[in-house]
Formats: structure tokens, C-alpha cells, sequence
């Protein structure tokens, strides 16, 4: 049975239009169902028919049914041909059987019946003007018919059977006229009727498609997704955008009969959303995780509702998810932006503090320490050199205490230069030879490395600082052991030092980098470390200050009582641009051979500068100034294109000094600081939004960068 249901109504639906184009979709269905319900409907009539015909014999009858029934058949089932020719057939078909079944069986008979619907089908299926004019042809036919019945005609007489229309011998005019005028009367007014009601059907038709083609503009281009479910999930439409954001087709999601759920990260998050709906019939800002084909995933918001039976729908899930995953990022971004500069803030502060402590505190130390030295060779008493041995110890261990503070509260920048970073290490394992006499060191040491690109002191200090911290974590150990590992890799060294000491406790990872945070003396609450082992509490932070500032990073694994791993990695910084580089750099940089002034102090950083801007294939020609008072000179005396500004230097004049002596004369000359220094990227900010012609790349930068920078300022001069 539903099948067939589905079958007739394939077939009264029209191949080639929608909906969506309005009364032409109706009207073609109207015809269609009109000529399908004539050829059932009819063919059931036709036998009954024939077989009275032929009894009364009424033979053009008989012929006219035939003939009827096969062109309805034959409309009904060539759908191929224009609508306009089956809508006019059958108006037509209504009209030859009204006129003739009126001739033959009178004014009692069907014949009238199918001439009043002639105009209502012509209204119908072909609009107003075609059915005045076929309300024009009924009023014509029945004066006609008037005439004749006026005028007597021999022949048409007989043929039209007078008396079979139920009409008396006398008056036949004045009874026609009444007949007809009522007929026309109410022909007219059922067409007037049915006109206005279809005129009223298509206009709502007209604006409902507009409506749906609005709605169905805004949906295939609405940038969040919009989507409905049943209660279990099942999606039931979606809109296009679901593709930007997960990779998945409209298509698939729709046709498959797929749960919103199961692209999520988690399918129980699909629970848990769909719940809280079943509770609260709405939710807002709703996060999930949503996975693409490629397994990468992306952050929403789900705004949805739940929809009851009153549309005649059952009850859904309606909803907008939308994409929030770089608006996440950046609000990470922020949070981050704003702990950094909270820490730099904190950390501004204990330094000033921690200088003030350390440069009163040295002057202190250094009368004790003095004093101490002096009295030792001349104490005899055995109690009291023991003390003043200890007490020059420990003017030892304040010494280096107050050496970490003034690192921490110095905050210079690098002072770079190339250097082996193996050497460096054997160097460090020598000063602490004494320290690890009873410690087993592994060194696996990888042959070939690039010189390192950064300041001696800090890379020695870190290395000291991490080596110290697993000697006093060896401190209990049986079997001491440190791996010291160092290799390169993709463009970055890296110094990797591990032992099998008392480890950190997990809750504590976050905090060793803090200032004047330590595990070790008094906070040792779970007696990790051997007795009277003390830490200042700022090697670490100095660690990851002097990582940082060299554009590296620091990891750490650790395990309580297995052991520690710090891991160090700092960029490589070329002599000079690798072949591929130059070839890259050639392609997209168009700004050649132009005349720069380089300021910079450091020797190590200004030849690889130069040598990097000399030769091809930008071929500039560049002058070096090793401090403001070279760089103010070289300026006044030579026309330059731009010019590339340290900012501290030796002497009075710093590198701010030299920019504003260059704005007095040249407000457009493009200038790029290259600097570190805390103070100068505080100021920057304020600089960069009143000068258009500055840029500033941090210390130590890649050579890419720097010439990438250079001719990014050249683009604006």
C-alpha cells in the first residue's frame, strides 16, 4: 500500500519544479492529479456510458466518449509535452463535451455541468484571462443556441432536440433567456471568486518564496553552523558551514544518519549537552570539542533549545554552534601576555630589591670576610679558629648568595659571541671537578656541533647553576650518576643533563623557577637532601631568564626519588645565510644595493651583519659604528636608506639618543633597533605608534628575520 501511495504521488508531482517556484509547481500538479483522477475515474464511467448510448442510440455519444477518453489518457501520460497544450486540451475536452452532451441530451443532462466548469479549469490551470475568455465563449454559444431557438432553423433543430430540454412549446426564448442568465450569473461569480482566492494564493505563495529564498540565502551562507537534531542527536539538517570547521559535507552528515555527537572529541560531551537540555529546555555558550577528518580539533559554542509537537514536528533539538577556537587562543594569548608581564612586574620589583640587599650586604660581607682573614694566622686557640674558619665559609657562601641576586637584579641584556658550546661545558666540568670526584659523569658529547651565538657568562652560569643542583640532589644517593648529553637538531643545540637523584615532587615543577623558591635547608620538609645543604633559592630563576633571553627553552622531567632531566635548548645563529636561504630571500626581496648604517658594539654580531647585508645577493653598502658618538658622525657626514640601532652602548650616547638626533633631520628614514633590554620594549610600544618607519627585532634573531625585517622597512621609504 505504501509503495503505491508512493507511486501515485511521484507521479502527480511535477519532474522539473519545486515549491519554490510557486503557483507554476501548482497549477502542474493540479493538472496532473486532474487528468490522473479523469482516466481512472473515467474509464470506470466509460462502459455504463457506452452501453446506454448504444441502447438509446446515441452513437455520437458513444464516438465522443471514446474519443474524450483517449486524449485524457494520452495527456495524462505524456508528460514530456508543454503544460500550456495539456492545460488548453483539457479546458477544451470540458468544453466540446459540455457543448455536445447539451445538444443531445438537453438542458437536464451533464452538458451544462461541464460547460460551468469549463472556465473554472481554464482559471485554474492557465490564470484570469484565459478564463474570462472562456466565460466569453459559454455566453457566445448559449446566444447562440438562443438564436436557433429564435429563428427556427430547419436541421440545427433536430439536431439540438428542442424538445428533450424539458422546454414547453411556448416561449422558448423568454425561458432560454432565464436559463442562461442565471447560468452566466453564477458561472461569472464562482470564476470572480475562485480568481480572487487563487490571486491571494499566489501572492502568499509569491512571498513565502521569498521568504524561503531569504532564509535559504542566509542559511547557506551563514558563518556559524546552524543545525537541527532529533532528541538522541540524529542530525536533521545542518547548514553548509559545518565544512569550514570540521571537514565534513552537509551531505554526509545529513544523509548518513549521523549523530552531532560523534563528531565531537568526546561522544560524551553530546551526552552531557543533550541532558542539560532534557532539564533545562535551553542552554547558552556551551562548550565542546569538535573533530575534523583529520583528527585536529577545533573549540565551540552550542546555543540550543528544544522545540515541542506544536508545528506539527516532532519535539528537536534547534541550535547554533560556532567556531571559538582563535578567539580561545587569543584569550590564552592575553592571559599569558598578562601573567608575563605580571611576573616581568614582580620580578622588576624583587630585583631593585634584591640589588639594594646584595650591594649592602657585599660591604658588609667584605669587612667580615676581611677581618676573619686577618685574625686566622694569628689564632692559636684550636676552638676559636674553628670558628672563624666557619664563619669564613660562610662569608663564602653569602658571597656567592649576593652573586646570584645581582645577576637576577641586573637584568642585562646578552653580550653574544661565537663560541664552542662542548668547550663550554668542559669547562664547567673542570671549575666543578672537586664537586663530582665521587660522582659517575656520562658525556656523551656530539662531535660537529655549530658554534653557539650567545653570551660566555650566561651559558656558563646555567650551566653551573644545573650541574650544582644534581650534585646537591646526589647528596643521598648510593650510585650518583649524571648524563650530560649535547647534539643539534632542526636549526637548535641542545644540552640535556640528567641524574639519578631525589628528584621534585610534582606539586613543586611549577615553582622552581620562581625567585628565592627552594626545596633545599629549611623548606627540605622531607629530608631529600644531605644536612646543611642550602640553595639561594635564584639559580633557577636566573636559569630560565638567561634561556629566554637567548630565545631558547627549558624543559624539565622529573619523578620523586628517581631522578631529574632538565633539557636546554638554544636557536642556532648562522655565521652567514645558508644557499637555500639566499635563494628564498632573492625570490621575495626586491630592495638591493642600498646604503646602511649598522650600529652595533658587538664585534661577533656586526661582522655577521655585514657580512650578511655586503654580500650577494643584496650587495649593500654598510657602515659600521661601534657606539653613538660613531654612529651621530657617520649620519651628518653620509646619505643613508636606513639604519640598523642597537640600544645600549658604551658611553653617553645611548641608542635612543642616536634615534632622536636622526628624527631632527630625516623623519622618514627607516631605522630597526635591535635590542633586548626590558626597558626599551616598555618604551617601544609607545614609540611604534608614533613613528610609522620604525621596526625592532629582539636579541639574538635568526638572519632570515633580520634581512626580512630590513626590507619590510625599505618597502615603506
Amino acid at each position: 500500500m505504501m509503495k503505491f501511495k508512493k507511486h501515485i504521488n511521484s507521479f502527480i508531482t511535477p519532474n522539473h519544479l519545486t515549491e519554490k517556484d510557486g503557483i507554476f509547481f501548482w497549477q502542474e500538479r493540479v493538472l496532473l492529479i486532474i487528468l490522473t483522477a479523469s482516466s481512472v475515474l473515467g474509464f470506470i464511467t466509460y462502459l455504463p456510458s457506452i452501453s446506454l448510448a448504444v441502447k438509446e442510440k446515441l452513437w455520437s455519444i458513444a464516438v465522443l466518449d471514446t474519443l474524450m477518453l483517449g486524449l485524457i489518457f494520452f495527456l495524462t501520460w505524456r508528460k514530456d509535452l508543454p503544460y500550456k497544450f495539456r492545460a488548453a486540451s483539457l479546458s477544451l475536452i470540458s468544453f466540446i463535451l459540455g457543448v455536445v452532451l447539451l445538444a443531445v441530451l438537453g438542458s437536464f443532462g451533464a452538458g451544462p455541468i461541464w460547460l460551468f466548469t469549463f472556465p473554472i479549469f481554464t482559471l485554474i490551470l492557465m490564470g484570469n484571462r484565459s478564463a474570462f475568455a472562456a466565460l466569453f465563449i459559454n455566453l457566445m454559444t448559449l446566444i447562440f443556441i438562443g438564436f436557433v431557438i429564435q429563428f427556427n432553423i430547419d436541421g440545427i433543430i433536430g439536431l439540438f432536440k428542442i424538445n428533450t430540454w424539458g422546454l414547453s412549446t411556448e416561449n422558448h426564448l423568454e425561458k432560454w433567456v432565464v436559463i442562461c442568465f442565471n447560468f452566466m450569473l453564477l458561472n461569472i461569480i464562482t470564476v470572480l471568486i475562485m480568481a480572487i482566492v487563487l490571486g491571494g494564493l499566489n501572492k502568499s505563495l509569491i512571498k513565502s518564496a521569498s521568504a524561503e529564498r531569504k532564509y535559504r540565502e542566509i542559511f547557506d551562507n551563514i558563518l556559524d553552523v546552524y543545525f537541527e537534531t532529533s532528541l538522541d542527536g540524529k542530525i536533521i539538517e545542518i547548514s553548509p558551514s559545518i565544512e569550514k570547521i570540521s571537514d565534513y559535507s552537509q551531505e554526509e552528515l545529513k544523509e548518513n544518519g549521523v549523530l552531532l555527537s560523534q563528531i565531537y572529541d568526546q561522544t560524551s560531551q553530546g551526552t552531557d549537552l543533550i541532558d542539560k537540555l532534557k532539564q533545562t529546555a535551553q542552554t547558552q555558550n556551551y562548550e565542546i570539542y569538535l573533530k575534523n577528518k583529520t583528527g585536529s580539533t577545533r573549540i565551540c559554542s552550542v546555543n540550543a533549545k528544544i522545540l515541542d509537537d506544536k508545528d506539527g514536528k516532532p519535539p528537536r533539538i534547534v541550535g547554533i554552534l560556532r567556531d571559538i577556537t582563535e578567539s580561545k587562543k587569543d584569550e590564552q594569548e592575553k592571559i599569558k601576555a598578562q601573567k608575563i608581564t605580571g611576573e616581568r612586574e614582580k620580578l622588576a620589583l624583587v630585583g631593585q630589591i634584591a640589588g639594594k640587599i646584595a650591594h649592602d650586604f657585599n660591604n658588609i660581607l667584605g669587612i667580615i670576610m676581611g677581618n676573619t682573614e686577618l685574625a686566622l694566622p694569628d689564632c692559636q686557640e684550636p676552638e676559636t679558629r674553628k670558628s672563624l674558619e666557619i664563619i669564613f665559609k660562610q662569608t663564602i657562601r653569602g658571597k656567592n648568595l649576593t652573586k646570584n641576586l645581582l645577576a637576577f637584579a641586573k637584568d642585562q641584556e646578552p653580550r653574544q659571541e661565537f663560541f664552542s658550546f662542548n668547550e663550554k661545558v668542559d669547562l664547567v666540568l673542570n671549575l666543578l671537578k672537586k664537586d663530582l670526584e665521587y660522582i659517575k659523569i656520562i658525556l656523551e658529547k656530539k662531535s660537529g656541533l655549530p658554534d653557539i651565538f650567545a653570551d660566555p657568562g650566561m651559558i656558563e652560569h646555567t650551566i653551573v647553576n644545573l650541574i650544582q643542583n644534581s650534585i646537591h640532589a646526589l647528596s643521598k644517593v648510593k650510585n650518583p650518576t649524571i648524563i650530560i648529553k649535547t647534539y643539534a637538531a632542526n636549526n637548535n643545540i641542545y644540552l640535556e643533563i640528567e641524574d639519578n637523584g631525589c628528584g621534585i615532587p610534582k606539586e613543586h615543577l611549577e615553582n622552581i623557577y620562581e625567585p628565592s623558591f627552594t626545596l633545599k635547608g629549611n623548606k627540605d620538609t622531607i629530608k631529600s637532601y644531605e644536612t646543611g645543604t642550602k640553595g639561594t633559592g635564584y639559580g633557577m630563576t636566573n636559569v630560565k631568564k638567561y634561556i629566554e633571553q637567548h630565545k631558547g627553552s627549558i624543559f624539565v622531567e622529573s619523578e620523586l626519588g628517581s631522578g631529574t632531566k632538565f633539557i636546554i635548548k638554544i636557536p642556532v645563529i648562522k655565521k652567514a645565510l645558508t644557499a637555500k636561504e639566499k635563494i628564498e630571500l632573492k625570490e621575495e626581496i626586491a630592495h638591493l644595493e642600498k646604503n646602511i648604517l649598522l650600529v652595533e658594539d658587538e664585534q661577533s654580531l656586526s661582522d655577521v651583519q655585514y657580512r650578511i647585508l655586503t654580500q650577494p645577493p643584496f650587495n649593500h653598502k654598510v657602515d659600521i659604528a661601534i657606539n653613538g658618538e660613531v654612529a651621530v658622525d657617520l649620519f651628518d657626514r653620509n646619505k643613508y636608506d636606513l639604519v640598523s640601532l642597537d640600544y645600549v652602548f658604551p658611553g653617553k650616547i645611548s641608542g635612543m639618543d642616536v634615534y632622536n638626533h636622526i628624527r631632527k633631520t630625516d623623519q622618514t628614514i627607516p631605522v630597526l633597533f635591535i635590542s633586548g633590554n626590558i626597558e626599551f620594549l616598555e618604551s617601544l610600544k609607545i614609540l611604534k605608534q608614533k613613528d610609522a618607519y620604525i621596526d625592532h627585532l629582539s636579541k639574538p634573531c635568526q638572519n632570515k628575520d633580520y634581512v626580512k625585517a630590513i626590507n619590510s622597512l625599505l618597502e615603506k621609504h
